[in-house]
């Protein structure tokens, strides 16, 4: 019997052996970009410029002392001149990024579906993170990622692909048209359902009960989504968001005047950041209240630090929902009313 012969498409399963330590590498480089994205964005700081640099001594980083995953334990998480202490969560950021590269892989096999999944989740950790340090998801993310959910829908090979939820047969349509439409109807639903919660909340609550920032976020779940997705989406993170926010309030009254802890203190920033933070367009009232007190009570427990954002709850159940669709979709039929 003759020797198998290897095949001469690179991107051919029989690769697979290959293909997982290459996405695990891929995404532990992007999630080294993205912790400079959670950080620089919200303060308008360009991405580029300056390089990397220690924020306590203000030296560069040098290119062998910035691998990802690698770099963090090399130097024992600390600065290589002045010692001082990165936090761990630029490892973490790295790592789950890395993880999940390979579980979309894992999930999604090998199809065009990978980009616009890949695209999401990227999406996701850039905003999930920005919202629990800042307070904020910005335009850059919700919105331009909204675009990018829409535009990767019009490729047609990559919105019909299997694999990509956008590909389900919602609503008639020219074939070639039909993850398009669904992105666009997702998009659209996305942003009313999100902005008549937020109505409501503001009727019964007497208070601005959802923010902008998740309202377009929720728009981006949409273009990437689809709308019947969307909707199995918002039911679970009301749950998730439900359960973190009761355990959130009652760390927060065991812990009321407690200081800080270094890796989940407040923002500390120069006065021109802060002036920069403070204006910008990108915040809301509420949102402008919560960051002037993280910014003039530094470590200061109370209710800013017991009061979650719900952008964290959405975008670990838009997650799920994405790659777990099917599963989820015959839960919902199976066990609930849904089907009626």
């Amino acid at each position: 019997m003759p020797p198998e012969v290897p095949p001469l498409n690179l991107f051919d399963p029989y690769y697979r052996v290959v293909h997982l330590p290459l996405l695990f590498m891929l995404g532990a480089c992007f999630g080294s970009f993205f912790n400079v994205c959670i950080y620089r964005i919200p303060l308008g700081v360009p991405l580029s410029l300056p390089a990397s640099h220690c924020y306590q001594c203000g030296r560069g980083v040098r290119w062998f002392d910035n691998i990802p995953l690698v770099s963090y334990w090399a130097l024992r998480g600390r600065c290589r001149h002045c010692e001082a202490q990165f936090s761990v969560r630029y490892f973490m950021v790295e790592l789950l990024t890395a993880l999940l590269f390979v579980g979309a892989y894992l999930r999604i096999g090998h199809s065009p579906a990978l980009l616009p999944a890949l695209v999401f989740l990227s999406l996701l950790i850039i905003a999930t993170f920005t919202d629990i340090d800042h307070w904020i998801i910005p335009d850059r993310i919700s919105v331009g990622g909204m675009v990018a959910g829409m535009v990767l829908a019009a490729i047609w090979p990559l919105g019909l692909a299997g694999g990509n939820p956008l590909a389900a047969d919602v609503f008639p349509a020219a074939r070639s048209l039909v993850a398009l439409v669904n992105s666009l109807a997702g998009a659209l639903a996305g942003f009313l359902i999100l902005w008549g919660v937020g109505v409501l909340g503001r009727m019964i609550f007497r208070k601005d009960a959802m923010g902008w920032g998740d309202i377009k976020l929720f728009a981006m779940f949409g273009a990437f989504m689809g709308l019947e997705p969307l909707v199995y989406t918002l039911v679970i993170a009301c749950l998730v968001g439900a359960i973190a926010g009761t355990v959130g309030i009652i760390l927060g009254r065991m812990r009321a005047g407690v200081p800080a802890p270094a890796a989940i203190a407040p923002l500390q920033l120069d006065p021109e950041q802060a002036e920069a933070l403070m204006t910008s367009a990108a915040l809301g009232a509420e949102e402008r209240e919560i960051v002037g007190r993280a910014l003039t009570h530094p470590g200061a427990v109370g209710p800013v630090r017991h009061h979650l954002p719900f952008g964290p709850s959405l975008a670990l159940t838009a997650a799920v929902v994405y790659l777990y669709f099917v599963p989820i979709q015959e839960a919902f039929y199976r066990y609930t009313l849904w089907r009626y």
